[in-house]
């Protein structure tokens, strides 16, 4: 008998944490806010709002009511400006269901990147999407550097092209910067950068790909991370002076499923500081 009722009780189990991951955790949001401190930000950039979206999935696999809810903290943090890090689309088909949606950010300016999901169909999809975008007034960074200005001091923006499908430039994309043109806000699709980042390149960070592993087993999650993206599994980091935050992000992969990972909006709020962070 007792054996019996364990097995009832692990099957009652299985079930609530099948429909918990399946129903209810992939449209629970949660919104993360920081305050980082940057050694080198400036004190006209002190209080400075990011805030920070990555892999939408625009599809089948993520509910329009989740995108709309993370637009809509967006809109409600009033940030000074948004990153979005890559994978907009599901399959890079799915453009105009993501302006669609897209369309309700508010702030600006907005800085994109693209992802490996972005180029599923080919170079040709991930132009429109490109051109998409910026119709709506976002800047798409592909290996390039662009300044955001604020009381006269300068941000560097620093966007990178997908390094899932090795079109990932960091020489190109610093090509035009001095060694004065800091601080600097790198913008990856995948953490995996990191691995090739040196020592004061960039003082902040932004990632996403990984989606915190999505369905969290105890050791064998953090294994496969490890294994396929590096240790920068989600949250906040601190490598060779560099902040990183990688984002679990808002869509699925496979399924339309999360277990203990639950889809994310990241508020930063970036302040000046002298004293560095230990790595």
């Amino acid at each position: 008998m007792s054996s019996l009722l364990l097995l009832l009780a692990l099957a009652a189990i299985l079930v609530a944490l099948a429909y918990y991951s399946f129903r209810v955790e992939p449209n629970w949001l949660e919104v993360t806010r920081i305050e980082l401190a940057l050694p080198r930000l400036p004190a006209a950039l002190d209080g400075l709002v990011v805030a920070h979206l990555s892999d939408l999935h625009v599809g089948e696999r993520v509910s329009p009511a989740l995108v709309r809810r993370a637009i809509d903290v967006c809109n409600a943090a009033r940030p000074d400006l948004v990153a979005i890090t890559g994978d907009v689309t599901d399959h890079g088909w799915e453009i105009d269901q993501a302006i669609e949606e897209l369309r309700r950010l508010k702030p600006r300016p907005v800085y994109a990147i693209l992802g490996n999901h972005d180029y599923r169909v080919g170079e040709g999809r991930a132009r429109a999407l490109t051109a998409a975008l910026q119709g709506l007034g976002m800047v798409v960074l592909r290996n390039e550097a662009v300044p955001y200005e604020r009381c006269g001091t300068r941000l560097w923006i620093v966007g990178l092209d997908d390094p899932c499908t090795e079109r990932d430039d960091l020489a190109k994309a610093q090509a035009g910067l001095g060694p004065d043109d800091y601080p600097r806000l790198l913008l990856t699709h995948s953490p995996q950068t990191m691995a090739q980042l040196r020592r004061g390149e960039a003082d902040l960070a932004l990632a996403g790909h990984t989606h915190g592993g999505q369905i969290f087993v105890p050791i064998l999650t953090d294994l496969l991370l490890r294994w396929f993206y590096s240790r920068f599994s989600h949250g906040l980091y601190w490598r060779h002076g560099t902040a990183l935050y990688v984002n679990r992000g808002l869509g699925s992969l496979g399924v339309r499923a999360r277990l203990f990972r639950r889809p994310e909006v990241t508020v930063l709020t970036l302040r000046s500081a002298r004293a560095g962070q230990a790595d």
